[in-house]
């Protein structure tokens, strides 16, 4: 496993036939990256850990991301932050994820629960950012590359 600057650990998750390959790469100007290969027929999710973080300060996610100009990526994938063992989840889509480098500023506002799930009762004892590559939003196959993923004020 990988661990990420809060000490967290990060990795991937899927159902097989899905996959996705957790990598990183020297990019000219940034050093090493996260290097996200995935080729699903429903979802695969690149997940980090936040160790509980309690995210009350802050007001925006912000994070670098680009993809390889393959086919088959439609420059969107699903933001996740859950809480409470994994029983409290909100999310947003972003898209525009193109091949040059972007940074998207995300307010945490404008995450929404989904399905059954109930919202996050609090900001406090956020346990994990999850972002998640589906066939309907993202295409069957990608590579996405992310960097400086950080919480704002």
């Amino acid at each position: 496993q990988s661990i990420n600057n809060l000490g967290g650990e990060m990795g991937v998750a899927y159902n097989r036939p899905d996959s996705l390959i957790e990598s990183y790469v020297e990019e000219p100007d940034r050093g090493c990256v996260a290097h996200l290969k995935f080729d699903v027929d429903e979802w695969a999710a690149f997940w980090l850990r936040l160790e509980d973080a309690d995210l009350r300060p802050y007001q925006t996610l912000s994070f670098d991301v680009r993809a390889d100009p393959e086919p088959g990526f439609t420059g969107q994938m699903k933001v996740e932050l859950k809480r409470n063992e994994g029983t409290e989840i909100v999310i947003l889509y972003v898209a525009d994820i193109g091949p040059d480098w972007r940074t998207m500023h995300v307010d945490l506002d404008d995450f929404r629960p989904t399905g059954t799930n109930p919202p996050l009762a609090t900001r406090q004892g956020v346990e994990e950012l999850v972002f998640v590559f589906e066939a309907a939003k993202a295409g069957g196959k990608g590579v996405v590359y992310v960097d400086d993923i950080a919480f704002e004020r």
